[in-house]
This record gives structure tokens, sequence and C-alpha cells, in this order.
């Protein structure tokens, strides 16, 4: 257990999910939160894909995999906080 996700997360460059099976990944929806870039396998749950910052590939194509995270490693980051209220995500408002 950890108080500080939001401030681990601020410190990182990009989020990868490469799941072969994953239902809804909260870490995805909090990355989301936090504007951190995702790149995440086709597996995951496309209602969590909340965002543009989340890309979604196959889990199979390595270098397809390879190429996004090139391409996204640099971005101005986002704040996406009322989007995901909208959409219920908000700890404080359910």
């Amino acid at each position: 257990m950890r108080s500080d996700i939001s401030e681990l997360m601020q410190m990182s460059d990009i989020l990868l999910l490469p799941s072969f099976y994953e239902g809804i990944p909260v870490t995805l929806i909090e990355s989301q939160a936090v504007g951190l870039k995702a790149i995440v396998s086709d597996n995951i749950s496309k209602e969590v894909c909340i965002t543009d910052d989340v890309i979604s590939i196959s889990i199979n194509n390595e270098f397809e995999w390879i190429d996004k995270i090139i391409k996204n490693m640099i971005y101005d980051r986002k704040n996406n906080h009322k989007k995901l209220q909208e959409m219920g995500y908000d700890i404080k408002n359910v």
C-alpha cells in the first residue's frame, strides 16, 4: 500500500501494460489522471481507455511496441482530472 502513486507516476515517462489477460486495470485509470502516456495491449478492456493518452496495440507485435515507445517518449502532459471526473472516476465523488 502506497499513498504516493500520483507522485511516482509524475516521475515516469511512459506506462507499459503488455498484458495477455486484463480486466479493468486501475493503474491505467491512475496514469490517465496524471496525464501519463500509456501503451497497452489490445487485451485490455476498451472502457478504461478514457483519454487519448492511451495507445492500444497487439501484444504479438514487438516491433510496433518499440516504435510506439520511441515515438511517444516526449509529449506534453495534459490535465485529465475533469474528464475522469465526468466519467465517474473520482474517489472524492464516488
